[in-house]
């Protein structure tokens, strides 16, 4: 696994809305309010700007490089997006929204569909179906956690997203930070294995 894909420069968020409540917004405002350097990107249609910043209609519309897509949308919709991101050769895409395998055989076809095209593009994925990961290394928050404990020397990894937000939760209690929190989802490209992998040789962990 490419150290990049868990250390993008520029971001962007699709499903980013006027309500801060809904987790496309979360996710946003967590990247944004997290402390990360890099450059965000709101995406929505229906919106010119998000609390005073400019939103995009689509992935295609940025003029710059982005690294990784994070997608918060309607599973039906997602396809599309990951066209865009194809097209326009992102590094890494994060589907957060649900909807896939975990729901039937329709959704499965989706997913592995939509993993494949990602797969002959070489861009990877996390998800979908995930909470989103943390890197507090470059204090990027793009997860829909509603804390974070902060900088630590322990990675954590978790299918579930359910678990991750309550081993956060304990970690904010305790006063626990992570170097990395990842939560894979579906898996439908990027496994435990690999993470663990990568991380026996992660400087920060």
């Amino acid at each position: 696994m490419k150290e990049n894909i868990l250390y993008p420069r520029t971001v962007a968020v699709v499903g980013v809305s006027q309500d801060r409540k809904k987790i496309g917004s979360v996710i946003y405002h967590n990247v944004i309010e997290g402390g990360f350097n890099g450059k965000v990107f709101p995406i929505n249609p229906k919106y010119k700007d998000i609390e005073g910043e400019k939103c995009y209609p689509d992935v295609l519309s940025i003029d710059s490089q982005i690294d990784t897509v994070c997608i918060v949308i309607p599973s039906q919709f997602v396809e599309g997006v990951v066209d865009e991101c194809i097209e326009k050769k992102v590094k890494s895409v994060v589907i957060i929204s649900s909807g896939f395998k975990e729901t039937g055989e329709e959704g499965a076809q989706l997913e592995k569909r939509i993993a494949d095209k990602l797969k002959k593009a070489g861009i990877r994925l996390f998800g979908p179906n995930t909470l989103g990961f943390i890197n507090n290394s470059i204090n990027l928050n793009m997860s829909f956690a509603r804390e974070n404990p902060g900088y630590g020397s322990t990675a954590f990894i978790s299918q579930s997203g359910a678990f991750c937000t309550a081993i956060l939760d304990m970690a904010i209690r305790d006063k626990i930070g992570f170097s990395k929190v990842v939560s894979i989802g579906n898996k439908a490209d990027i496994f435990e294995n690999e993470l663990v992998e990568y991380l026996q040789s992660d400087k920060d962990t």
